[in-house]
């Protein structure tokens, strides 16, 4: 998308998004929830950007959102199974809520370790324990097996501590990347506002899931790689 964005020759501007008009259609047919909000919202975020940084901001409003809504509405209306998935969004459903249950054992269980938590490893076997009694039963049956927040997964396993440091590492994560939307420079400014909406969009998401430095930590330290370097860079000039 960022390529099509800063392309000025309109017929490869038409093949870009015509690829990217498949690969959103293809994203909302996972039933993946989350990832389609967080590519709204690292889409939005990059074309603020952009526009801001060309100051035609009020372009947005006639902008290519438009199209991706009429796609996504479109699919909702005509396919059963995106048009439940989707809806629990707004009209909740058994797996949201299990979300609530998560995070309620999960404060319940920092409230009773906060200094040492729980060990790491121990999270899932402290969750099952404390999810409350008036709960219902597929979340009594499913739950526990994990937070579905970064931040409570390393408080339940860590205390306050480990609740602190997981703050700090995404402020920071944050912080750099919108330090150097400041500082961008033409040759690294597709780079610089996908990185900064990469990262703002994942520090939405872990509110939501800990698979990210939690699971799958290599993206977050990659992300973290090429924020230190492109700071780096930026200082030496």
């Amino acid at each position: 998308y960022l390529f099509a964005l800063y392309e000025k020759r309109p017929s490869i501007k038409i093949i870009y998004y015509s690829i990217l008009i498949l690969l959103f259609i293809s994203l909302l047919f996972t039933l993946g929830r989350g990832l389609v909000i967080i590519a709204l919202v690292m889409f939005m975020s990059s074309t603020i950007i952009y526009l801001a940084k060309k100051k035609k901001l009020i372009s947005l409003i006639y902008f290519i959102p438009f199209l991706l809504s009429f796609l996504f509405i479109f699919s909702i209306i005509t396919h059963e199974s995106i048009n439940v998935r989707y809806a629990s969004i707004f009209k909740g459903g058994e797996n949201v809520n299990m979300r609530f249950y998560n995070w309620y054992s999960s404060l319940l269980i920092m409230k009773e370790y906060p200094l040492t938590g729980v060990g790491l490893g121990n999270g899932e076997k402290y969750l099952k324990s404390h999810i409350p009694e008036f709960a219902p039963e597929i979340v009594r049956k499913y739950g526990g097996k994990t937070p579905h927040n970064e931040f409570l997964h390393f408080g339940i396993q860590l205390g306050y501590i480990g609740f602190i440091f997981i703050f700090l590492f995404y402020y920071k994560c944050l912080r750099r990347s919108f330090k150097l939307i400041h500082n961008i420079k033409n040759n690294d400014e597709i780079i610089v506002n996908g990185i900064f909406s990469m990262v703002f969009g994942l520090v939405l998401w872990i509110f939501a899931n800990d698979i990210l430095l939690a699971g799958m930590g290599s993206l977050v330290i990659l992300v973290m790689a090429f924020l230190a370097r492109l700071d780096y860079n930026n200082s030496m000039i």
